[in-house]
Order: structure tokens, then sequence, then C-alpha cells
């Protein structure tokens, strides 16, 4: 499990992504075997793109995640706080609407959930 975090400023919310959700690969590795029998490898970085899933977010950083979606923000997103702390991203979200609406059953006023579509810019 990793939490994650999203901030602007000194305004900051963390979250975990739902179970069983896996980070993407952002390296792309091409490899190569050279006239001469060598082989070469070649390492480049692609754009970071997510869809987190979410669930039981507590309404206040709801509230804040949609704020920062409507309005397409730009924020710092650190994708796994507890292995790589450092590791940060420059994100705006992809979303054409609100990502977050509140969860149905018992928890309906207190918790939302949905997925998040990230990009780095």
């Amino acid at each position: 499990m990793s939490v994650m975090k999203l901030t602007q400023g000194l305004l900051e919310v963390n979250f975990d992504p739902a179970s069983g959700y896996r980070m993407p690969n952002l390296e792309r590795n091409v490899r190569h075997r050279m006239v001469n029998g060598t082989e070469k490898i070649h390492q480049w970085y692609a754009k970071g793109k997510w869809d987190i899933p979410i669930v039981f977010l507590p309404r206040v950083d709801a509230d804040v995640i949609n704020t920062w979606a409507e309005n397409k923000t730009q924020l710092t997103f650190y994708p796994d706080l507890i292995n790589s702390p450092g590791t940060s991203y420059i994100i705006r979200f992809k979303n054409d609407e609100k990502p977050l609406d509140a969860l149905s059953g018992p928890y309906w006023h207190i918790y939302y959930g949905g997925t998040l579509t990230l990009e780095e810019i």
C-alpha cells in the first residue's frame, strides 16, 4: 500500500489509492544490437499519466480535490510517500468533471470516492 499526496503551496491532501492499484512504469527502454555484436540500451522518460481509484476519502479533502480539478490547477504530485518520498511531478487534472462523488450506503455524507486522472505537465 502506498500513500500519495497532492499539494498547492501550503495546502496538501494525502490519500491512499484503492486496493489493487499499481503504479505505471514511466521508464522506457530500447535495446539495439550493434553490427560488432555489442548491445546498447537507450532509456528515456515518458510524461506521466495516472488513473488513480480512490474510496473513503473524507469530504473535506474531496472538496479541495474537486475544486482543483474544476479549475485545472497546477499541482505537485507525490506518488509514493513511503518508498520514495522525494519523487514528485508537476501535474494537472484531466477529469472533465468533478472526479470525486459521495459514496452510496451508510457513509454517503462522510466519504467520497472516484477516479483521479492526472497528467504530468
